[in-house]
């Protein structure tokens, strides 16, 4: 296969698997667009984050379901090495609005490398993860040999700092062979349970028309797949 007709079918993959969470961001958008007019948000302004001088604000979301709002602001900085598995710093900051102003109540500050080529590549999806707190994943896509993967990272607040809950592929591509039975794509949906984090739940979509709904929960500090179960005939 030639090198531009193999670049040319792994931007149509990477395009169609935007478009599966793109309504989710809309929404995302929507909300945080209200909620900050609601509040006069900045986070800039509204947040003391002097000890991330240098750092670039990825995204952040602000969860209105209780007394006091609260929300989740991700952060970023490049990292030195620009090798391919090298990422940016990620750091994590939780706030809420109280007594008239907002305050920080969590700050994990370089929770590590994530991303590529020093840099900070990933969609973020905010989600409420347990009854007492709220989480993000990340959604990640590499290509290697004309293989293309996704994985989403789960993070979320553990022991009084946010942490690496574990990763979770949502998504295969074989661009030597479009017609592979193995390509698949996925969505994500989070659903509630009595675990420490809610469960996960992937429903995978193959070329072939096969479709398997994959659980997984969190069990001895990561999250776990438990069961498969194919769907349709």
């Amino acid at each position: 296969m030639k090198l531009n007709k193999l670049t040319l079918i792994i931007a149509i993959l990477l395009a169609f698997t935007s478009s599966l969470v793109a309504s989710n961001y809309d929404a995302i958008e929507k909300h945080k667009k209200s909620i900050s007019s609601k509040f006069n948000f900045n986070p800039n302004r509204d947040l003391d984050l002097s000890e991330y001088t240098g750092w670039k604000i990825e995204d952040y979301h602000i969860w209105n379901d209780s007394p006091n709002p609260k929300g989740i602001l991700v952060l970023s900085k490049s990292g030195k090495d620009k090798c391919h598995a090298c990422g940016a710093r990620m750091s994590v900051v939780s706030f809420e609005y109280n007594k008239s102003k907002w305050n920080i109540v969590n700050s994990t500050k370089d929770m590590g490398d994530y991303g590529e080529w020093g840099e900070f590549d990933y969609d973020i999806v905010f989600e409420r993860i347990s009854d007492k707190s709220y989480g993000f994943y990340l959604i990640s896509s590499s290509l290697h040999g004309g293989y293309s993967e996704g994985r989403i990272h789960l993070i979320g607040l553990k022991n009084s700092k946010f942490q690496y809950l574990g990763w979770i592929d949502n998504m295969f591509f074989n661009g030597n062979d479009e017609k592979d039975n193995s390509n698949y794509d996925s969505t994500i949906h989070i659903k509630k349970s009595n675990r420490e984090f809610y469960d996960v739940e992937v429903n995978k979509k193959f070329i072939n028309g096969k479709q398997i709904k994959s659980i997984f929960h969190f069990k001895n500090g990561k999250y776990r797949l438990v069961k498969n179960i194919k769907q349709g005939h």
